[in-house]
């Protein structure tokens, strides 16, 4: 069994809660990070149609 250095052991301890924070961050059901871009290139722009709705509307 392999024995780690308390310095070591704070190491490993903080990177895991960057990256935990950083995920939290990168992949929420907002309309930024990742989900939100895929969001944006997968879904239908809404004001894009409302948009033609509204000009079609007035003619």
């Amino acid at each position: 069994m392999t024995q780690r250095s308390e310095l070591k052991q704070r190491y490993l301890e903080t990177k895991a809660q960057l990256f935990s924070w950083l995920a939290s961050k990168l992949f929420t059901y907002r309309e930024t990070g990742v989900d939100g871009l895929v969001k944006r290139i997968l879904l239908p722009n809404k004001r894009k149609g409302s948009l033609d709705a509204a000009s079609k509307g007035s003619s």
